[in-house]
């Protein structure tokens, strides 16, 4: 549109007359610089503002100079050429730059498709372990700690079930919730007992320290067993006093000497007080009249009380 303007420009423009040789030739250059600028006023305002720059410096070349004589018609001529060529060179350019903006405008810019969306996974929670659970195939008893010295302070029977709460530190006992007094601990001998459940996670629990065990004792009686029945008390019984009994601690024949002692000779009684629990063996003095039998092997509790331990003669 803007080379159609230019065109129109050119066709509308007056004929330039020129002033005589004599006269300031400068006017007829003037009158074409404002036909070019008639032309191109359509042009953007800082190409405008670039091409009066480029005329004004050709105008200073077509000056007269001091002398009053005029500039030759050749180079007139020239500017006036130079000039349609800057003009035309000027069309061009904002010809080229509005297709570009029309290239621009037509190419579609790129749309965002949005892809599939991201699935955050739920965290788990993990799974508390079953409780495992202990029962027993013969009645055991529930202790303070694994074993005998230790007091008994419950017993789980069979058809009981009770939770293991953790494993003892020492071999084949359970630390369980205590049937007879839910809520308190107590320790089981394994021996009996079938486990249900997985008990790796448990605790290892120690045990307190050993109680000091409760002294026990050892009674009976050397008697004279008149109708060989084995029973002491019967009429034609009597009793034997004086006879010397040996206590050797450890299983029979025993090893060291504990104690010894004489029945008596009231009724045929002795005893040994103040026993610590443990295996022991009691020996009539092989030296005096025969007894039966010859010796007891003795397994002592803590604090247990072991009476009728006899000694009889047999007439």
């Amino acid at each position: 549109m803007l080379k159609k303007n230019l065109n129109h420009a050119r066709s509308n423009a007056q004929p330039i007359v020129c002033e005589t040789r004599h006269e300031r030739k400068v006017v007829c250059a003037n009158e074409h610089l404002r036909d070019k600028l008639e032309i191109v006023n359509t042009l953007s305002k800082y190409t405008l503002l670039a091409l009066i720059l480029v005329l004004i410096a050709l105008s200073a070349c077509i000056l007269p100079d001091g002398t009053g004589e005029g500039v030759d018609p050749m180079v007139i001529t020239q500017t006036y050429q130079a000039l349609d060529a800057i003009a035309e060179a000027t069309v061009q350019a904002i010809q080229s730059q509005e297709a570009q903006a029309t290239m621009k405008a037509s190419i579609p810019s790129p749309t965002f498709t949005p892809g599939p969306p991201t699935l955050t996974p739920t965290p788990t929670q993990p799974s508390t372990p079953t409780a495992p659970t202990i029962k027993v195939s013969l009645d055991t008893n529930c202790r303070s700690g694994p074993g005998k010295v230790y007091d008994m302070i419950g017993a789980l029977l069979v058809g009981e079930t009770t939770e293991i709460l953790a494993r003892g530190s020492v071999p084949d006992y359970w630390v369980v919730d205590n049937p007879d007094y839910p809520g308190h601990e107590c320790w089981l001998w394994g021996k009996y007992a079938t486990v249900s459940g997985d008990t790796r996670h448990l605790p290892i629990r120690s045990a307190a320290p050993t109680p000091t065990p409760a002294p026990g004792s050892i009674r009976g009686y050397v008697y004279i067993d008149g109708n060989h029945n084995g029973q002491r008390g019967d009429p034609v019984d009597g009793h034997i006093s004086g006879a010397n009994l040996f206590l050797k601690e450890g299983a029979c024949p025993g090893t060291t000497m504990f104690a010894s002692t004489s029945s008596s000779s009231a009724d045929g009684r002795y005893s040994f007080y103040n026993v610590p629990p443990g295996k022991y063996c009691l020996w009539r003095d092989m030296n005096q009249q025969t007894l039966d039998p010859d010796f007891h092997g003795l397994n002592l509790d803590p604090g247990e009380d072991l009476t009728e331990v006899n000694f009889r003669y047999l007439p």
